[in-house]
């Protein structure tokens, strides 16, 4: 009788054939074998040599000539990544020999997942060792086999080659005890995927809705193989595919995995024979076909909104009203938000100005447009949403308090005026910049593009007496200095008292900007343009006050930093709206210029919400966003996926926040980011290290372009904080 699960895997399977043209590919698993995770039994050299984090194990790049390839062990320890597919006993087969600085013989001691395998001494010339790795030492999936060496060259003075060398490697196999066949690692091959016998390609994916496991396969000649699927997370595993696959014959296969839509998953196709290559001639999650969306129209030049973009600096969501903050911080905002659409989930492409708000002017992700030190300019080549708005008939203006985005920086192209006139604005009050933005819409002609960058809520935090007075407290008789008082938080010394009045001085200046931004509005209100303007509130980053370690921004990617408002407002749009999809800085390009019928210069990676703000369609969740900070020595990038966030610490141990080089939360358990589930849920973290990886690749780096920075802008820097 058959068991329960063999029935439910006949129940799923059905013909291709029946429905494959019909159903759309939603990701082809043959095409993206480059991010499949892949596992043997048997192990070589070369295979070792192309994981990714080879040389970052302390082992050189495979070197010398094509007949004698060799890697080098380097420093006193040096680790290989053994994937293995299955835990019986194991020959490794090592050919080897030291540097011959070293000596007549150096001991190498071997170990594979802590535990002792052997020690060998190996000499100036070359030796061929063999010994057996027991079952009970191995584990299916990853296994470490660690090599350490008590001496290492000591490259003298002078010398080109400042390796630490320990022992050249010209071969290191490891197969199955007693194997015939040499098999290997599943590859690509014309075109087809070959799964070796005791091998296995596995996929992170999230299960796309209604989604099915469409399969062709083929046997070799040499033996019958099997092939077998396996859909697991990170709490549980099922096998939903085990086929036998003829010698020669081609098969088709069709898997129904809409019951586990949505999940993230780790889906395993592997081949357990002892013999026989299974060929995956065609491997694909296929969905129904999409219904197809209207299109948000276009505009013509008649009816061409003015657009205005007011960017509060260092403003973090959450101290707002219309976010949920207590405290009466921002009257004018909420009050707008009642007339326009409100997302409540933005996304900053980095914590920092410079880096988010060329993202923002660019629509490109940090390593795309290069802005990512303190250093760094926007390339002139680089297409702004400036440029573009102006070369379709758009006067640009700019009125910017952050000094950071001084000309010098690249920040004003495509503007007809940045900060005009003779008084200078860099550092002037948030109102003090409406009043000079509204005398220059005053000017001349519509359709104009204006950008108003305030500094409120940026740290010193000094805002007037009228301001703060609503939220000061009961009187505070600590230290004043907020500079002294923000370095205090990065100590860790920070008293509560002190930290309360940092966030009333905050709040202060919260309050003093939406005093300034309800006098804009009021402004255009009383010109007749609220009518016929488009209308976006946002900021560059958000700012941290001890709920990580720290005070300020520049140093980590949490929620505190990530998270900004978003609050845009459209002629004749939906009013009172509050969208829950993820957006992102890189959206707003796509967005506003297809709300002034332009199009775009080129491809983005950002989606065009436009047909969320006239009312027609919310926008999807987009699969996966992104975010990157580089700066000094910090190096963190981040990916989210719904609701679970994963972080990767790049720079050094004394960076990390939560003392994890890898950081995964899950935002609708866990918003504070308090519990780092990276060990708990490895296939989660696991997709989103791959979503990263492949990430860096597709990014198209610009020409990185940077300026020594002047005595005086060292000293913005740290008025600013950026430095001490």
């Amino acid at each position: 009788m058959p068991s329960p699960r063999a029935v439910l895997v006949g129940v799923l399977l059905v013909a291709a054939s029946a429905c494959a043209k019909a159903r759309p590919t939603a990701v082809d698993l043959v095409q993206g074998f480059a991010e499949a995770e892949l596992r043997a039994d048997e192990l070589d050299l070369a295979a070792l040599a192309s994981d990714p984090g080879f040389e970052r194990r302390g082992w050189s790049r495979l070197e010398g000539p094509a007949d004698h390839r060799m890697a080098w062990a380097q420093g006193p320890r040096s680790r290989l990544r053994l994937p293995f597919q299955s835990t019986g006993d194991k020959e490794l087969r090592v050919r080897v020999r030291s540097h011959e600085s070293l000596g007549t013989s150096l001991p190498l001691s071997l170990a594979l997942n802590d535990a002792p395998l052997a020690q060998i001494a190996i000499t100036p010339s070359e030796q061929e060792f063999r010994l057996v790795i027991p079952s009970s030492v191995q584990k299916r999936g990853d296994n470490v086999l660690e090599i350490t060496a008590p001496r290492r060259r000591a490259p003298a003075p002078g010398d080109a080659d400042r390796r630490e060398l320990v022992a050249a490697f010209s071969a290191l196999l490891v197969r199955p005890v007693g194997a015939a066949a040499r098999s290997g690692l599943p590859v690509l091959d014309a075109g087809r995927l070959a799964l070796s016998p005791s091998s296995s390609a596995a996929y992170y994916l999230r299960v796309p809705p209604r989604a099915r496991l469409s399969l062709e396969v083929q046997g070799s000649e040499a033996g019958k193989g099997r092939i077998v699927g396996v859909l697991e997370d990170d709490t549980a595993r099922s096998m939903i595919l085990d086929l036998a696959v003829p010698s020669g014959r081609r098969t088709m296969q069709d898997v129904g995995l809409a019951a586990r839509a949505g999940a993230i998953v780790r889906l395993e196709l592997a081949n357990p024979a002892a013999e026989g290559v299974v060929w995956l001639r065609s491997a694909r999650l296929t969905v129904p076909p999409a219904a197809t969306e209207p299109s948000a129209p276009m505009r013509t030049a008649g009816s061409r909104p003015n657009v205005v973009l007011f960017l509060a600096d260092t403003l973090r969501a959450d101290y707002l009203g219309a976010y949920g903050h207590a405290a009466p911080t921002s009257p004018r905002l909420d009050g707008f938000a009642r007339e326009a659409v409100l997302f409540e989930d933005a996304w900053a492409q980095a914590s920092w100005t410079r880096s988010a708000i060329a993202s923002l002017f660019t629509g490109l992700h940090v390593g795309s447009h290069g802005v990512d030190r303190e250093d760094r300019v926007l390339p002139s080549a680089a297409q702004t949403l400036a440029e573009v708005l102006r070369a379709g008939g758009y006067r640009t203006g700019a009125f910017v308090a952050n000094h950071l985005l001084g000309g010098r920086f690249g920040f004003d192209q495509g503007f007809d005026a940045w900060n005009p006139g003779t008084r200078t604005l860099y550092g002037a009050a948030a109102a003090d910049l409406v009043r000079e933005a509204l005398a220059w819409v005053d000017a001349g002609p519509r359709p104009f593009f204006l950008y108003v960058h305030t500094m409120e809520p940026h740290a010193p935090y000094t805002p007037s007496d009228e301001d703060w007075r609503p939220f000061a407290g009961d009187a505070y008789r600590g230290m004043t200095d907020t500079r002294a008082l923000l370095r205090l938080g990065q100590l860790g010394t920070l008293a509560p008292e002190a930290l309360r009045f940092l966030r009333s001085r905050y709040e202060g200046e919260v309050h003093q900007n939406d005093r300034a931004f309800g006098g804009l509005l009021d402004g255009l209100e009383a010109r007749g343009l609220d009518g016929t303007t488009v209308v976006v509130f946002t900021a560059d980053h958000g700012e941290e006050f001890l709920e990580h370690g720290g005070t300020e921004h520049a140093k980590t990617l949490y929620q505190e930093l990530v998270r900004v408002p978003l609050v845009v407002r459209v002629p004749r749009g939906p009013g009172g709206t509050r969208e829950k999809a993820t957006v992102q800085q890189i959206d707003l390009m796509p967005t506003l210029l297809a709300l002034t019928g332009l199009p775009a210069p080129r491809a983005l990676p950002g989606r065009d919400l436009s047909a969320r703000l006239t009312g027609q369609r919310p926008p999807s969740p987009p699969p996966v966003v992104f975010s990157e900070e580089r700066f000094a020595v910090v190096d963190k990038v981040a990916a989210r996926a719904g609701d679970l966030k994963l972080i990767f610490n790049n720079d050094g141990p004394a960076l990390w926040r939560a003392r994890s080089h890898v950081e995964l939360y899950d935002l609708a358990r866990d918003p504070l980011e308090r519990t780092n589930l990276a060990a708990s849920r490895p296939i989660a973290a696991a997709f989103l290290e791959r979503r990263l990886e492949a990430f860096r690749k597709a990014q198209a780096p610009a020409a990185a372009q940077s300026v020594a920075l002047s005595s005086g802008e060292r000293e913005q820097l740290r008025a600013l904080g950026y430095a001490q």
